[in-house]
């Protein structure tokens, strides 16, 4: 074989290797950008959550009634199964799904979600019963949140 038959093949081989090597680095680093620009802080509310709707709730509870009066609540969180009392004030707001509601609304057994207050999180802003999650593949529905 002719030496420059030799260096034809060699330089196939180093560019087919610099190709495996360099392609794969260039797509990540690409990913990493795309990434960047889909998801950064147009997709955060101003209070904080990520998403929109309740399913991306945070700061809350999502769980059973165990137990309410009219100066608190106490839930049963589906999140880790454990009973936590929140305080009810004359500024907590009720719902029914999406729709008003009053304290007589809420009972033991319900599914509720609380909004609590974000400068005490003891407190409740929103208790909503039977609240609806949206869900991508078939609209509005009532169920529980996945953990």
């Amino acid at each position: 074989m002719a030496l420059h038959q030799y260096q034809k093949q060699m330089y196939i081989k180093v560019g087919v290797i610099a190709a495996l090597i360099i392609l794969p680095i260039a797509g990540f680093f690409a990913g990493v950008q795309y990434q960047k620009q889909t998801s950064g802080s147009a997709a955060q509310n101003t209070n904080g959550q990520i998403g929109s709707g309740p399913r991306m709730f945070r700061g809350g509870a999502f769980g059973t009634v165990k137990a309410i009066s009219s100066t608190g609540i106490t839930v049963t969180e589906r999140r880790g199964n454990t009973d936590k009392t929140y305080t009810i004030t004359s500024d907590t707001t009720y719902k029914n799904g999406t729709a008003a509601a009053q304290a007589s609304d809420v009972k033991v057994g319900n599914t509720v979600m609380l909004e609590l207050d974000t400068s005490d999180t003891s407190k409740v802003k929103t208790i909503t019963v039977n609240p609806t999650m949206m869900r991508s593949d078939s609209g509005p529905t009532t169920e529980t949140m996945v953990q």
